[in-house]
């Protein structure tokens, strides 16, 4: 797995962690609430049930 997303709902943060193709992680991203992307994709939950 060379990265993943993960979003709950109910969470408080969405996280993104990226590996490098041994698995090591190479970096982690943390949106919360008032950060653009966090916002958009808590929209599109709230609209379509689902990320994408």
């Amino acid at each position: 797995m060379l990265g993943s997303y993960q979003s709950r709902t109910e969470g408080a943060a969405d996280i993104s962690v990226q590996r490098d193709r041994l698995g090591n992680i190479t970096s982690v991203t943390v949106w919360r609430e008032g950060d653009r992307e966090y916002d958009e994709r808590t929209g599109r939950i709230e609209q379509n049930g689902n990320i994408f």
